[in-house]
């Protein structure tokens, strides 16, 4: 699969422009419900595993549409160890028990932490700062944003929402990297 900076479309190769760039399984089922989870879960409709990019016709939504800052997150085990180097984020989709307005939420900014056992989380830095980076998200529910950081080494990627639109927390998401070596 592959998302072009400045374009909406995502097709089937790896990234061209950028190596260790491949899709590592949320659009195309590799990763399974199972290894994908969250803080919480606002209805059976909204669930983790209905965070996959583009091909979900909802997207996760946590309990409380209006949280916390750093409160919640929409975590991916990508079943070994990898390398990551980015991720794809979309906004979400509701259905009919919600309002128009709550219907179309996404992540305005965010952060990413990452682990290799599930206990132990670092935050991708900025490489200016070596604060944890907060990442540009999205700024229309229905449109992919790649955002590319340095590699890291990852089996577990968590994406913690820290901005979001008036309607809430709305998200689907792809992991960007390769085998790790």
């Amino acid at each position: 699969m592959r998302v072009v900076p400045g374009m909406t479309s995502v097709s089937s190769s790896p990234l061209a422009d950028a190596p260790c760039s491949n899709m590592l399984g949320m659009l195309s089922g590799l990763i399974a419900d199972s290894q994908i989870s969250a803080s919480s879960t606002r209805e059976h409709l909204w669930t983790p595993s209905a965070a996959r990019l583009v091909s979900s016709r909802s997207g996760w939504f946590p309990r409380i549409p209006q949280a916390q800052p750093g409160e919640e997150w929409l975590q991916v085990d990508l079943g070994a160890p990898k390398t990551v180097k980015g991720v794809i984020i979309q906004g979400a989709r509701g259905g009919d028990s919600l309002s128009a307005v709550e219907a179309r939420a996404f992540v305005r900014k965010f952060k990413v932490t990452y682990s290799l056992n599930g206990k132990d989380w670092e935050h991708v830095q900025d490489p200016r700062t070596q604060q944890p980076k907060l990442f540009e998200g999205n700024v229309h529910y229905d449109t992919p944003d790649l955002r590319r950081f340095d590699p890291v080494p990852a089996q577990f990627v968590r994406v913690y929402p820290e901005r979001w639109s008036p309607a809430g927390i709305g998200m689907r998401l792809e992991v960007l990297g390769c085998d790790w070596t």
